[in-house]
């Protein structure tokens, strides 16, 4: 006997209703992600319990609204980021009379977009993450791979500027001089364009160098292609706001709605820089970037009550409800 401790999880106790290859994915998630994670969330409550705090802890649910994190499922904090940005617009759209609205969120590794119709969300009950169906409820959003801190580099066959799928995710770039990353990101463009005040980057917690951001852009994009840095660096922004902006108008269009009819709010850490490029073709009602933009997912966890949702695929007889043919109506 190897004398282990070992954590059984069932699929079935976890999210006890139909679709197993579902159920399986998600228990999955559950014990590689989710159960680690509680561990951290543990050490923050104790954090406050030793500050002498008296509140629990809570995180927001993919569902929207907050769980406890001793909850069972906490697979459901999955994109809990995001989903508090939908959250938190609809309480700005609520108390403002905005009552359809388009959510952006700009960030270092994607760019996640959800729709609001009236107040309220869509749920979606077999949403797909990672090309694989989970078994939960999760807010109805797009997400794409295209974010601010996405690499970019010179396809050597086509001559032409690449961006992603890699990200330096909250490394921001090369121009971050306490960072090991060494490919230019769409961030180090922005600083080598001066969209980026270099002394005032997380107020001034991380060290960003434009003289480093313009070399390397030289070095590693303009000089092979033939082109002076800052022309490099805005061809970066061009082709990343074309990127968002088709997204964008997909998301919208594709659910059958008229972008006119929406108020776009745009909000992330990328999104003051893109909110311009990324909504100057779909046509919005209004466009509102919103104040501490980065922080605005975090006002999405407090703008909302506790939820917490069960869902339960109930055992039916199958001698029960069929109702016998009548002769006559067959003859």
């Amino acid at each position: 006997e190897r004398e282990a401790d070992a954590t059984v999880m069932l699929s079935s106790e976890y999210y006890p209703t139909l679709k197993e290859s579902e159920r399986l994915n998600t228990v999955a998630a559950e014990a590689f992600a989710a159960e680690p994670s509680r561990e951290q969330l543990t050490n923050i409550q104790q954090s406050v319990d030793d500050q002498g705090g008296s509140v629990g802890v809570r995180v927001m649910a993919s569902h929207g609204g907050t769980i406890d994190i001793h909850a069972n499922e906490l697979a459901r904090t999955l994109i809990s980021g995001p989903i508090g940005g939908m959250i938190g617009a609809n309480y700005f759209g609520e108390k403002l009379d905005y009552e359809n609205l388009v959510c952006t969120d700009i960030g270092g590794t994607s760019f996640d977009m959800g729709i609001i119709i009236d107040n309220d969300w869509q749920i979606d009950y077999s949403p797909e993450m990672a090309r694989l169906l989970l078994s939960l409820p999760m807010v109805n959003m797009e997400s794409v791979g295209a974010g601010t801190g996405s690499y970019v580099r010179v396809n050597p066959t086509f001559d032409k500027i690449e961006l992603g799928p890699e990200s330096a995710g909250d490394q921001v770039g090369v121009s971050a001089v306490e960072t090991d990353v060494e490919t230019v990101t769409v961030t180090d463009c922005h600083v080598a364009m001066g969209w980026i005040n270099p002394e005032n980057f997380l107020g001034g917690d991380m060290p960003i160098d434009r003289d480093v951001a313009e070399r390397e852009i030289k070095e590693q994009i303009a000089d092979p292609l033939d082109m002076g840095v800052y022309e490099a660096a805005q061809g970066v922004i061009d082709i990343l706001e074309s990127k968002l902006r088709n997204d964008l108008e997909a998301v919208v269009t594709g659910e059958g709605y008229a972008p006119s009819n929406f108020t776009c709010l745009s909000y992330g850490g990328g999104g003051p820089v893109h909110t311009a490029g990324c909504t100057s073709a779909p046509g919005f009602a209004e466009v509102l970037p919103r104040a501490g933009p980065p922080a605005f997912s975090a006002f999405g966890f407090r703008a909302h009550d506790c939820r917490y949702v069960y869902a339960h695929t109930p055992a039916i007889n199958h001698d029960v409800g069929v109702p016998e043919p009548d002769p006559a109506r067959s003859a």
